[in-house]
């Protein structure tokens, strides 16, 4: 926007001196313009009769509808027919507060009516916020000062209340301006500055309009620092010295709504650009869990609102590895936090659900599982990640593991990356994993039995996804075995995972060889499995 913020808005308020200086009228150029132009002194004239017709208060409702029937008529004439060398600071405030004094006039008297006249009066109100887009489409170059008078106007009157007014004009508004982001960030800025001075009835009006039009505007684009803006108010109203009368605790709803209709309307840029943001706010070690609770479902829903295409394209390198920072983090809430949040930007067939917890995937039987086309560009961000998701996944596992949910979490990352990305690597680094699952599991002594038989199950249910997926028969075979042996003498290592696991007298609670993946095995059922197609990427 045009303007600098410390621009007048008081009717009273001096102009910068060279733009109040009266200047010489430069000669119009259009020839059907002479017989209507007006020159500078009839225009200052203009001004004076605009604002005693308009800002000038009389107990005689009557005379008052007279007054803003002609001062109106005078902006439109001052609008259509005046020169813009004319126009100061000054004078821009006085027009937007006169014109909107008028839209208020005959919007009360609209309201007022409930019979046939009422059609007259909502004409005489459509003319009034003619006028006002008027106004802004003349002077677009003021935007900046437009918008700044609208807002004094709305706080010294106390219109926040008058959703449909406010709601009404700042759309009007929206729809000329070129910065709309701008726009939003003063309505926020003033919603602080009521918050902080314990007006909270304004604050939630306002916060109630900046809502609406979030929620009815098609938002191409917004500025990052709109953004930033926009995270800082609700990271005060949930951040320490939350309890305090000068925070935003009071509207933390009204905020989180706010900010969800905002991620609603992004495109993926600018969804990004919010999972950067949150990101940064999530990863921090000393953060609470109050406050990574609510972030962090922030943080989810933007993930959430994020259309990914290709892995290589859609996803940045940096927000990979912070999500894989997040989830070898030794914080609980953190580490499941960064498996949901890649669950979302990873699935793009809808498959999350199904794989929830572990299970069997046997072979011969069909499941409502949707396998991913395969595509080289997803391979190759496997290939440079690989590293990175096997030491995040393993570490969040042997640290969390004991928890059930976060052992769900790391699965089901795992079995999407098996569909999404079908290929050959795909399958041998789910085995790769797999193993080491086991090999860590058998050297934790951290464990209890219950917990180590969770991960075993765990390991069995990501080998019989790898077999389901690609088809190898040779490898369901040697899956078939394990299962039959552990069903025989070991049912607690197969899914289905249980809090408390009941155990008879043949069960076997040693770690028994012949009951568990032996490494060979499972390099040579994948070796069978696409030696014989190399082309074979995924089950058909």
């Amino acid at each position: 926007m045009s303007y600098a913020k410390e621009a007048p808005f008081g009717l009273n308020v001096n102009p910068v001196a060279n733009l109040s200086e009266r200047r010489e009228p430069s000669p119009p150029n259009d020839s059907s313009r002479k017989s209507v132009y007006i020159d500078e002194a009839r225009y200052y004239i203009l001004i004076s009769e605009m604002n005693n017709e308009c800002l000038t208060h009389n107990s005689d409702t009557y005379k008052i509808h007279l007054a803003r029937i002609k001062g109106l008529k005078i902006i439109n004439k001052i609008l259509k027919n005046s020169e813009k060398s004319y126009v100061t600071l000054q004078h821009i405030v006085q027009i937007v507060w006169c014109t909107l004094s008028c839209v208020h006039h005959f919007q009360i008297r609209l309201c007022q009516s409930q019979n046939i006249v009422s059609f007259g009066k909502w004409r005489q109100s459509q003319e009034a916020l003619e006028t006002f887009d008027r106004l802004v489409q003349t002077y677009p170059e003021m935007d900046f000062l437009i918008l700044k008078s609208i807002l004094k106007f709305f706080r010294e009157a106390k219109l926040w209340g008058n959703e449909f007014m406010s709601h009404d004009l700042l759309t009007r508004f929206l729809a000329f301006t070129s910065d709309k982001s701008a726009v939003i960030y003063e309505l926020l800025t003033v919603c602080e500055e009521y918050t902080a001075s314990n007006n909270i009835t304004e604050a939630r009006e306002l916060l109630r309009i900046i809502d609406k039009m979030f929620e009815d505007y098609e938002w191409k684009s917004i500025s990052e620092s709109l953004l930033e803006k926009l995270f800082e108010l609700f990271f005060s109203s949930i951040g320490p010295g939350a309890d305090d009368e000068d925070n935003l605790l009071i509207i933390q709803k009204g905020l989180e709504v706010c900010l969800r209709h905002v991620l609603e309307s992004l495109y993926n840029h600018d969804l990004m650009s919010a999972i950067r943001l949150l990101l940064n706010w999530v990863k921090n070690e000393g953060v609470s869990e109050s406050i990574l609770l609510e972030i962090g479902s922030m943080l989810e829903y933007a993930a959430m609102n994020y259309r990914t295409k290709l892995y290589k394209e859609s996803l940045p390198n940096d927000v990979i590895d912070s999500l894989l920072k997040l989830i070898s983090s030794k914080n609980m809430l953190q580490s499941l936090l960064g498996n949901r949040v890649m669950h979302y930007l990873i699935d793009r067939c809808n498959n999350r659900l199904k794989f929830d917890t572990p299970r069997v995937f046997y072979e011969n039987s069909k499941y409502t599982i949707v396998v991913n086309n395969y595509h080289e560009q997803d391979k190759q961000f496997l290939q440079k990640h690989r590293e990175a998701f096997h030491a995040s996944v393993l570490t969040s596992i042997m640290t969390h593991g004991m928890r059930q949910l976060n052992l769900e979490s790391s699965y089901t990352l795992i079995a999407l990356l098996m569909v999404e990305i079908p290929c050959a690597y795909t399958a041998a680094a789910g085995v790769c994993l797999a193993m080491a699952i086991q090999e860590a599991t058998f050297e934790n002594e951290n464990f209890n039995m219950n917990q180590s038989h969770r991960l075993h199950a765990t390991v069995m249910s990501i080998m019989s996804l790898v077999c389901y997926v690609f088809n190898a028969k040779v490898f369901y075979d040697y899956l078939s075995t394990i299962i039959d042996r552990r069903a025989e003498f070991a049912p607690h290592l197969n899914p289905p995972l249980k809090r408390i696991y009941e155990y008879n007298q043949h069960h076997v609670h040693w770690d028994k060889p012949e009951l568990f993946f032996e490494d060979w095995e499972a390099r040579y059922g994948l070796w069978k499995c696409f030696k014989q197609d190399e082309k074979k990427n995924f089950l058909t």
